[in-house]
């Protein structure tokens, strides 16, 4: 894994905040990778391979947001949610119900696709198409939501940045809380991608 022992904000010459413009974060990545792309004589595959993770983590809430408080010093509410029970705090209601929809909504378009997998002939499969047509429109609904959520909480992160100055310690709590939802919506998008790919047999 690529080294990441600086903040991913300043390895991409970015301004750290909680929601920086993603055309920024691309024109960033951008810039930085031209010196060392390794297709360059001069290109560096250990520093090509740092931007890129800098990039992942920045396009992702879930590490982003940690990522910027630690850039712009806030440190001691970094450490404070961490060491306290304060981050164990229960998933949503929201996120529980969608959870329970997710979870049979996976297993039914794997049921079809290993169907799918297993049949003999052509006309076979064609027989599972209305079974795959209804449990792929119910994953990609879900998946929907899910992409929703993650807006939504991306859309709040504008407000956060105008609020860090002001009342820094509950406003980390907050971003920080919005860190923990992305991470299962972020897992849960990826699973949402990964099942609906595998009725492509």
């Amino acid at each position: 894994m690529a080294d990441l022992s600086e903040n991913p904000f300043l390895i991409l010459k970015i301004t750290p905040t909680l929601a920086p413009d993603p055309l920024l974060l691309e024109q960033g990545f951008i810039e930085a990778s031209k010196a060392v792309h390794p297709d360059n004589p001069q290109g560096e595959t250990g520093k090509f391979a740092s931007l890129g993770t800098a990039r992942t983590v920045l396009a992702n809430l879930s590490t982003r947001i940690p990522a910027a408080l630690e850039a712009l010093g806030y440190d001691a509410e970094l450490r404070e949610y961490s060491s306290a029970d304060s981050h164990m705090v229960p998933m949503s209601s929201e996120l529980v119900a969608l959870f329970a929809e997710l979870g049979p909504a996976i297993q039914r378009v794997t049921s079809i696709a290993r169907k799918k997998t297993s049949a003999r002939s052509e006309l076979a499969r064609a027989l599972l198409a209305r079974e795959e047509l209804a449990a792929r429109k119910l994953l990609e609904t879900t998946g929907s939501r899910i992409d929703k959520l993650i807006d939504g909480r991306s859309d709040r992160l504008v407000e956060l940045d105008r609020l860090l100055s002001s009342s820094p310690r509950q406003t980390c709590r907050e971003a920080l809380r919005i860190a923990s939802d992305c991470a299962f919506l972020e897992k849960w998008k990826a699973q949402v991608r990964a099942s609906l790919a595998s009725l492509f047999v």
